[in-house]
């Protein structure tokens, strides 16, 4: 066909009208028969939708009538870089204001929305867009097809579906293989995944190809996640003395920072390494700085290490008036299940009350959430109950759950 510039209007030279009138077909809710209707075959609009064939240009502008399709007056951008680098600014909602139709297909901004909502882990907003962008995956280039296998990646291990969030973010890496880039947010979430698995070494490998990257790309604020959940990691396998160069490292660049954030997850790192060295005075000390930065949100690692701390040095009084003092509505459920546990540990441990806490509620959410720290910290404390009350058939089989909790672990880190 002869490209005019009506055909540039439309932008039917290079197979997007496809786009634009599936869009705008599903948004109104209507069959391929009901826009067809004496205009084409539905089988001409289906093969015009899929990009197979560049249409009349009189059938075209029909259809263009009859669905009310807008076309972009600005310049077309790559969603999945735009996304990117809001992602590292961490500022996801940066992308709201280019979520219109002059600057994206339909399906481009449902995407962008899909993704913005697993980063702010607003999963019920991204499940009624995730059928919706499924319609159009075969209108993906590679890259979009890889950041969307990520972030659906990413939605499924935080529904608690870890085998297809694992297969998705596999195909994520492969995707990146093929294109030979590299994706230090994808290593970053493949790195998560297998500490998550109690498959550190995998996990530490993943982490070291993500601050490479990171670094490579001068995202300080990246570079200095991935090596805080080193330490972090590092100080849980017992290896303290390798993080404390580290630590100082970071210490000095941040000296002269207003970054309070970053403040907060340092201080939170040094109480940690300094628990490790049994100098309780210091660890708390730094605990408390980590929760203490004015003005600002304090984030939920740093709030719950520090609970932590207190429940392990038995400080009973300390722990219950940190509580006392939160608003646990805002928290995560899996952080509130942690506090509720602490409390209740403290103020109501004999009762039938914390029984059923346990069994019903703190267990439960461990499981799904395939966290193993928290299933085993819980399941320890409902056997120490059953001993107490003599319950020997109720203390084997909460060690059985226990035992096929770590039987799915493991399946879950196989590779």
């Amino acid at each position: 066909m002869k490209i005019n510039k009506k055909n540039i209007r439309y932008s039917i030279d290079d197979h997007h009208h496809g786009l634009y009138v599936k869009e705008a077909r599903l948004r109104h809710g209507y069959r391929l028969s009901e826009v067809a209707e004496e205009i084409c075959d539905a089988s001409y609009l289906s093969k015009i939708e899929s990009g197979r064939i560049i249409p009349n240009i009189e059938v075209f502008e029909k259809i263009v009538a009859r669905l009310k399709i807008q076309f972009p007056t600005k310049k077309h951008q790559c969603p999945v870089d735009l996304f990117k680098k809001a992602l590292y600014q961490e500022d996801v909602d940066a992308i709201l204001p280019y979520l219109n139709h002059d600057a994206f297909h339909h399906y481009e901004m449902r995407m962008l929305e899909f993704f913005r909502y697993v980063e702010k882990e607003e999963l019920e907003k991204a499940t009624e867009i995730k059928n919706e962008i499924d319609q159009f995956q075969f209108h993906f280039h590679s890259k979009e097809e890889q950041a969307y296998l990520l972030f659906a990646g990413l939605y499924y291990l935080k529904t608690s579906n870890w085998e297809k969030g694992k297969a998705h973010l596999e195909n994520s890496y492969k995707l990146m293989v093929e294109n030979e880039e590299e994706d230090p947010y994808l290593c970053l979430q493949l790195a998560k995944y297998y500490f998550r698995v109690n498959k550190a070494c995998v996990g530490f490998v993943w982490l070291e190809r993500a601050a490479t990257e990171f670094k490579r790309l001068f995202e300080q604020k990246w570079s200095f996640k991935c090596d805080m959940i080193w330490c972090k990691e590092m100080l849980e396998n017992g290896d303290v003395n390798t993080v404390e160069a580290k630590m100082k490292e970071w210490k000095i660049l941040l000296s002269t920072s207003s970054d309070s954030e970053q403040r907060q997850r340092l201080n939170n790192v040094w109480a940690l390494f300094y628990e490790k060295r049994e100098d309780y005075d210091l660890a708390e000390k730094h605990f408390l700085e980590s929760i203490e930065e004015k003005g600002v949100l304090i984030q939920e690692i740093c709030l719950i290490d520090a609970i932590s701390f207190y429940y392990r040095r038995q400080r009973k009084k300390e722990l219950i008036k940190l509580v006392d003092g939160l608003n646990l509505s805002e928290l995560k459920p899996e952080n509130r299940a942690l506090i509720d546990f602490y409390y209740l540990k403290f103020t109501d441990e004999e009762s039938e009350f914390f029984e059923i806490f346990l069994k019903k509620d703190a267990i439960p959410m461990a499981e799904e959430r395939f966290d193993y720290p928290k299933m085993t910290l819980f399941t320890k404390e409902l056997t120490k109950l059953y001993r107490r009350k003599f319950s020997y058939k109720k203390l084997t089989d909460a060690y059985h759950g226990l035992e096929k909790f770590c039987e799915a672990l493991v399946l879950a880190g196989e590779t």
